[in-house]
C-alpha cells in the first residue's frame, strides 16, 4: 500500500488524552481550566467563578440564600502526541512481514491521523543512540504522511537494548503529552522500568509489534534461519518439533514478562500481529483514552 493510501486508512481514527491538559490552544481534549467552548461542568458560585457572562438567571433565582451562580464550562485544548519509536536491531527483524517497514507504515498511519484532529504532532526514532535526523518537535503541520515517509525510510534499525529510548525521553517535552511508544519491547525488563519511569508524567500508549512467523516458527525438520528476540540478529539452526517449542515458549515468556511489567505501570499494549488492523488500533485507542 503505497503512503497515500495507507494514510487516508487512518483518517478517522480518534483518541482521548487520560486525565486533563494545561494548556491554550484550543482543541478537543479536556484540560484544567475554565473557559469557553468546553463541556458544562455545572454550577458554581459568582464569587467563585466571577464572570457575569455566564450568569445562570433561573438557578439564581430559586436559590433561597440569593447566590448567585454562574455556568462553569470547561476549556477544550490541543494536545501534543509524539510518537516515539524503537528502532533497535529487533526491529529489523522480518518473519511473515518486515518488523521495521510494519513500523514505519504505523508511523505514517498514527501522523496523519494527529494531523486530521488539530493536534500537535512529534516524532523521535531512536536506535542505539536517537537519530537526530529522524527530530520531528510537536507541532501543527501539513502533509505529516510524506514528512515521516521520508525520515523512516532514511533509517535502519541497529543496536540493541533500551540505551536509545532512554536517550529520546529525555527530549520529550515537560508538559504532560500523548506519548504513542512503539516496539516489540524484546530488550531487558530492568531497562522497560527505567523507561517507564521516566514516561510517567506522560499519558503512555504502548504498541507492542509481533509476528507470527518469529514467536511461533515453524516445527518442520530443516536447516532454517531464526531471529533472535533480543538483538535481531539471524542465527541458523537445525529445526525439529522439540527446537520449535522451545523458542515458542521464550517467546511467550518474554511476551507476558513484558505485560506483566506494563501492568505494574498502569498500561496495557496494544498488540499488532503481522499486519495493520485499523479498525482494532482505532477500538484499542478509544478504549484506552478519555477517563477523568
Amino acid at each position: 500500500m503505497d503512503s497515500d493510501r495507507l494514510a487516508d486508512s487512518f483518517a478517522d481514527i480518534a483518541y482521548r488524552v487520560r486525565g486533563r491538559l494545561f494548556g491554550a490552544r484550543p482543541g478537543r481534549h479536556r484540560s484544567r481550566a475554565s473557559g469557553a467552548g468546553g463541556a458544562f461542568t455545572g454550577l458554581v458560585p459568582l464569587l467563585d467563578r466571577p464572570d457575569p457572562r455566564r450568569l445562570d438567571l433561573r438557578a439564581s433565582a430559586r436559590d433561597p440564600f440569593g447566590t448567585l451562580w454562574v455556568r462553569d464550562v470547561e476549556q477544550s485544548v490541543d494536545a501534543r502526541v509524539i510518537l516515539l519509536v524503537d528502532f533497535s536491531g529487533s526491529m529489523g527483524s522480518v518473519g511473515r512481514t518486515s518488523r521495521a517497514d510494519l513500523a514505519r507504515a504505523l508511523c505514517i498511519g498514527l501522523a496523519t491521523a494527529v494531523e486530521r484532529s488539530g493536534d500537535r504532532f512529534g516524532l523521535i526514532l531512536a536506535g542505539e543512540r536517537v537519530f537526530p535526523d529522524s527530530l520531528l518537535p510537536a507541532l501543527r503541520r501539513r502533509g505529516s504522511a510524506a514528512t515521516v515517509a521520508a525520515l523512516t525510510a532514511a533509517v535502519e534499525p541497529q543496536g540493541a537494548g533500551a540505551a536509545g529510548l532512554l536517550e529520546a525521553v529525555d527530549l520529550l517535552p515537560a508538559a504532560r503529552s500523548i506519548v504513542l511508544l512503539l516496539s516489540d519491547f524484546t530488550f531487558p525488563r530492568d531497562q522497560l522500568d527505567l523507561v517507564l519511569d521516566k514516561l510517567a508524567i506522560h499519558d503512555v500508549r504502548p504498541i507492542l509489534l509481533r509476528d507470527s512467523a518469529i514467536d511461533a516458527p515453524s516445527p518442520a525438520f530443516g536447516l532454517v534461519t531464526l531471529h533472535d528476540l533480543e538483538t535481531g540478529r539471524r542465527r541458523l539452526m537445525l529445526m525439529r518439533p522439540s527446537v520449535a517449542e522451545r523458542w515458542r515458549a521464550a517467546a511467550d515468556e518474554q511476551r507476558q514478562a513484558v505485560r506483566r511489567t506494563l501492568i505494574e505501570h498502569g498500561l496495557a499494549p496494544i498488540e499488532i500481529t503481522d499486519q495493520i488492523d485499523v479498525d482494532a488500533l482505532f477500538d484499542a485507542l478509544g478504549d484506552q483514552g478519555g477517563a477523568a
